[in-house]
């Protein structure tokens, strides 16, 4: 490793360990507890809020419209930046009766990027949060992520320990950390990171440091194999990944891509993607007109 990588990672992990300071009892929520009655048949789904709280609301709505797993809690962990923003997140989940934590402030945003502060943000609520619940699933999903059609997430996993899209890079593979679900039982014995990792050059995005320490040793083979569609908005001669595409995944879940708009695109097409979720919202069969669903 460089001298210049040494410092950045020594940068990166102060900033994580300032993070890491707040604790549960001193952060602001409501609608949560550290214990369950029937930890055994439960399932745990935390969203990572951030600056976006109409995408909060339509997400709250689909999974109550779509997860059919009788027991089950959504949680709003808030990284937003925008204190304003936190606010309104919190009104939409007093409304909502789902649980909120507003996390730590998070210098990660300003100083180390997206990647390291959604990574940050998954390890306080894992450690603060859901290892201290065990459900038997707990699991994250991205604040533009919707469930459009009936799941049940422990079907979804069946033998498996993992579920959720693989990123399989050539040093290495994990799963992407806006749709990951894992049993409490196969990782609880592993020091769970979802920070970042750069494994000989290679970069592995938030949850990419649970490789060396989990998926490294396990054979993805045995995980769901999920169908992933990007669909074009509109046709250009140039397409932009973050813009100009929504994404279907395992035929169930709705990728609006960047919805906090952190690539800051063009608003029209942050609207456009809106549109599109609140008239899946107002009309599933909707979802039709941009792919075929089995």
């Amino acid at each position: 490793m460089t001298l210049k990588r040494r410092l950045w990672v020594t940068f990166v992990h102060f900033f994580i360990f300032l993070f890491k300071l707040k604790r549960y009892e001193k952060s602001y929520h409501f609608n949560t507890s550290l214990t369950l009655d029937d930890a055994e048949n439960h399932i745990d789904i935390v969203t990572i809020a951030f600056n976006n709280e109409y995408l909060i609301e339509k997400q709250i709505e689909l999974l109550q419209q779509f997860i059919t797993d009788p027991n089950y809690s959504f949680l709003v962990a808030d990284n937003s930046s925008v204190p304003e923003k936190r606010l309104l997140i919190q009104e939409v989940c007093r409304k909502k009766g789902v649980g909120y934590i507003s996390l730590p402030d998070n210098l990660l945003i300003k100083y180390c990027g997206d990647g390291y502060s959604h990574g940050a943000s998954l390890n306080w609520i894992y450690y603060n949060y859901l290892s201290k619940r065990k459900a038997a699933i707990f699991g994250f999903i991205d604040h533009d992520l919707f469930p459009i059609a009936p799941i049940s997430l422990k079907a979804k996993l069946g033998d498996s320990d993992f579920y959720g899209p693989i990123r399989d890079r050539e040093q290495g593979w994990y799963i992407w950390a806006g749709l990951s679900f894992f049993k409490y039982d196969a990782v609880k014995l592993v020091k769970l990171n979802f920070i970042p990792y750069v494994i000989n050059g290679v970069f592995l995005d938030t949850g990419g440091s649970n490789y060396p320490i989990l998926y490294k040793h396990y054979n993805k083979e045995l995980l769901h194999d999920l169908t992933i569609t990007n669909v074009s908005l509109e046709e250009k001669e140039t397409m932009d990944y973050h813009t100009d595409y929504l994404q279907f995944i395992d035929h169930c879940w709705l990728h609006l891509i960047n919805g906090s708009n952190w690539k800051r695109i063009a608003e029209e097409s942050q609207q456009k993607k809106e549109q599109i979720l609140n008239e899946i919202v107002q009309d599933p069969a909707s979802i039709k007109r941009y792919i075929s669903m089995p």
